[in-house]
């Protein structure tokens, strides 16, 4: 697989996890759950790092990714679907801004991982995604 199918197959599961978060919730699953099952997700990113060939597409991913969250609030204004995404794992809990610095972090560590160090970059994503997210579910 080419590095562009790698960033078509990353990308669906991104708009995967857009969709698939609102129906959790509408389940009545609680938004922390919810986001626990994103932030676990989110973990299988790094093992997909050996596929890849150069370090454009996945940084540019992260970024894209960064770049939507962080608009989130704005299109959550306008548009429903954004709303629903972000009342699925966001709550007073969770603010939207704890969000955006979480997929800061991944974005950060992803370019470290691919231009530095890829031990250190996906042991702290790892560190992230699973202990935050089965934390958060044990409690």
């Amino acid at each position: 697989m080419n590095d562009w199918q790698l960033a078509a197959v990353w990308i669906a599961v991104l708009v995967g996890v857009f969709v698939f978060a609102p129906r959790l919730r509408r389940l009545a699953i609680p938004t922390t759950h919810v986001r626990d099952v994103v932030h676990i997700g989110a973990g299988a990113w790094i093992f997909a790092w050996p596929s890849w060939s150069a370090p454009t597409l996945p940084i540019a991913i992260t970024v894209a990714a960064l770049v939507f969250v962080a608009a989130m609030p704005v299109l959550a204004r306008r548009l429903h679907p954004f709303a629903a995404f972000r009342d699925a794992i966001a709550d007073e809990e969770e603010r939207w801004g704890g969000i955006v610095l979480y997929v800061v972090s991944y974005a950060a560590f992803t370019a470290v991982g691919f231009l530095i160090d890829a031990f250190a970059a996906s042991a702290a994503l790892a560190s992230l995604s699973f202990g935050d997210g089965l934390g958060g579910a044990i409690g």
